[in-house]
């Protein structure tokens, strides 16, 4: 995904984000910096993260640690490149870390239309991290960078199914990089924060690094 583009999706129109420079075509509760809750992904039914929604079920009987969020930590100025200008961000990798959870369910669908806190818990920035652009595998331990409107910094750890989610409060148009060393990409237009969705990063065109 790096060197593709963090999020390749296509269609700046529909307020996703443009790929990477090189693309082909064209977190969770351990604490993870920025970080996701369990239940990347959405609601109870299901597949990897990617949202319980993005996609999945309706969240509704699923357990609250299968959908809580963690505690999300990152933040505007901390170390590393928190807090830096985008341009910045494509100058220095982060370390791969261990993932903080399985990511649980409903890997690569859209996050948000579940997780909007009515259905269940409410993610501000998810989605799912592959190797490849197309027929990837998923890569935890990354750490997925986001810049919001105001320069809120966030970090989440990409979770063992390549899930990514945060509860932090952001406001969008998001700035964004994946990373990994020594794989490093920034997205070249701005993210919405529902990575997944239809439109922006599905399986025609996933986030990836490198």
């Amino acid at each position: 995904m790096m060197r593709a583009a963090l999020f390749a999706a296509a269609i700046v129109t529909s307020g996703c984000l443009t790929p990477f420079p090189n693309d082909p075509t064209g977190g969770s509760a351990a604490g993870t910096t920025t970080g996701g809750g369990d239940g990347t992904g959405g609601a109870a039914g299901g597949g990897a993260i990617g949202g319980g929604g993005s996609g999945g079920g309706d969240g509704t009987g699923a357990s609250a640690g299968d959908l809580g969020a963690p505690a999300d930590g990152a933040v505007a100025g901390g170390g590393d490149l928190a807090g830096a200008p985008a341009a910045d961000m494509a100058t220095s990798c982060i370390k791969l870390t261990s993932p903080p959870d399985s990511g649980h369910h409903n890997a690569g669908d859209a996050c948000l239309s579940c997780h909007n806190g009515g259905k269940a818990t409410l993610f501000t920035f998810a989605g799912t991290l592959y190797n490849a652009a197309v027929n990837g595998s998923a890569i935890a331990g990354a750490t997925i960078e986001v810049i919001d409107a105001k320069g809120t910094t966030a970090r989440i750890v990409t979770s063992s199914n390549g899930n990514f989610y945060t509860s932090t409060a952001l406001t969008p148009p998001f700035t964004t990089r994946a990373s990994g060393c020594p794989n490093n990409a920034a997205m070249v237009g701005k993210a919405t924060g529902d990575c997944n969705s239809s439109g922006c990063h599905t399986s025609a065109m996933r986030i990836h690094l490198p």
